[in-house]
């Protein structure tokens, strides 16, 4: 468990977020619900891996429209946690939403 934790630490991600109709409270939300287990991803040293993903919101489920990534594995993993999402906080279901995710080796 300490060795997940360790390779948690060491390939920390940040959450960038540029949504249409900025909605801090959405953004808090995702932000919080997205954990991401990176022991099994190698990151580039040299450049931020990233995931941009744009997604609509239907009774509350998020719906991915376009998704683009630096690394497969990254887009897998994101898709999946986006997928168990349930979005509480209001919006709009007409709104698409832009959610970028990066990662950087520290």
């Amino acid at each position: 468990m300490k060795k997940v934790v360790v390779l948690i630490v060491m390939g920390l991600f940040t959450i960038g977020s540029s949504f249409a109709g900025s909605d801090p409270a959405l953004i808090e939300e995702i932000s919080q619900k997205v954990k991401i287990d990176l022991s099994s991803i190698t990151l580039n040293e040299y450049e931020e891996d990233f995931v941009q993903v744009k997604f609509k919101i239907y009774d509350g489920l998020i719906q991915i429209v376009n998704i683009e990534s630096s690394q497969l594995e990254l887009m897998e993993l994101i898709i999946s946690e986006l997928n168990e999402i349930h979005v509480r906080t209001p919006y709009s279901e007409s709104e698409i939403y832009n959610f970028n995710f990066t990662f950087e080796k520290k």
